[in-house]
């Protein structure tokens, strides 16, 4: 899986391979994950279990908003 934000698009994306046990294909899925009000820029996102539950925190900077937004990823 990989996380990707849109910048200017005022979305963070998750893409998850279709086949992730063949290296060679590069066919995804893209789905959106965090929507801001149109116009908003994103930043760069940080990722890690900060309260060791075993989850991931995903850590979202809204520079348009003046927030940042904390989302826990659980697979």
């Amino acid at each position: 899986m990989i996380l990707m934000t849109g910048d200017d698009d005022s979305n963070v994306y998750l893409f998850e391979a279709m086949r992730d046990n063949d290296p060679e294909n590069w066919q995804y899925t893209k789905h959106t994950i965090f929507s801001s009000p149109p116009g908003s820029t994103i930043g760069a996102m940080s990722a890690w279990d900060i309260d060791g539950d075993g989850a991931v925190e995903i850590f979202i900077p809204a520079y348009s908003d003046g927030g940042l937004h904390v989302m826990k990823y659980e697979p």
